[in-house]
């Protein structure tokens, strides 16, 4: 019997061999989903030919995208496993914005501000403004308002319409903070997903070679990584989907 859809109960084997181009997988934990997203990979590549280079798997964690790596590699071997562009969303988006984000305006020496560094930036910026915002909480705020598509402008648009004196404060530390990142030369997390969206839009020809889109824990997608996940999936829009519901983080 094939080595990939070894050990498959029927649901599961029904997932892996589907011809549809979408496939949504619901399950609860403990199921056997990211072991069905896997065999799946491997399927595409075995029995219909795709190119590991042209598929995208997403995962959540850093550690999800090397038990799929170390998953695959028994499935399909031959370092095949290692030509796939697996991993984080966020680092996926960072191959893509390193390749191809001078074509926006970003350099390819462009750095990266982790939570730490984010919230050195802001303690300063409270610090000069002198505003008794919580460091952690705007944190907080400003990686809400990313996540949801928010951007200064219309956050500083509804701030004077609101006429609250904390949302204008918390509007210009965020106003501060975006200029201290471009100065810097400097994306955060949020960003990394945000500008490959940019990127995405006015270039889709960036990713006119994927021929499938996999993402492990879709039930834990935010708006920005939804609009991702269709942007890298535009040109054939092959997507599969594993995820519980009852697990969301949202």
């Amino acid at each position: 019997m094939d080595v990939i859809l070894d050990g498959l109960n029927n649901a599961q084997l029904a997932a892996v061999t589907s011809p549809a181009d979408v496939v949504q997988i619901l399950a609860p934990p403990g199921s056997g989903k990211t072991k069905t997203l896997t065999s799946r990979v491997a399927y595409l590549i075995k029995h219909h030919d795709y190119k590991p280079w042209n598929i995208l798997c997403l995962t959540f964690t850093i550690k999800s995208s090397r038990e799929m790596k170390e998953r695959l590699g028994k499935l399909i071997g031959n370092g095949t496993e290692a030509k796939l562009v697996l991993g984080t969303f966020h680092s996926v988006c960072r191959r893509y914005l390193v390749s191809y984000g001078h074509l926006i305006g970003i350099p390819k020496d462009f750095g990266i501000a982790d939570s730490s560094d984010s919230l050195s930036i802001i303690k300063r910026i409270l610090k000069r403004l002198r505003f008794s915002l919580d460091p952690r909480v705007a944190q907080s705020r400003i990686s809400s308002c990313k996540s949801k598509g928010i951007n200064v402008a219309k956050l500083s648009d509804d701030a004077l319409k609101n006429k609250k004196v904390d949302q204008q404060e918390f509007a210009q530390v965020f106003e501060s903070y975006e200029d201290q990142l471009e100065q810097g030369n400097l994306l955060d997390y949020d960003d990394l997903l945000l500008r490959c969206c940019d990127l995405l839009r006015q270039h889709p020809l960036c990713v006119c070679n994927v021929e499938a889109v996999l993402i492990d824990e879709f039930q834990d997608t935010n708006v920005v990584q939804f609009d991702l996940m269709r942007l890298f999936a535009v040109q054939r829009k092959r997507v599969t989907t594993v995820g519980d519901p009852d697990q969301s983080i949202y």
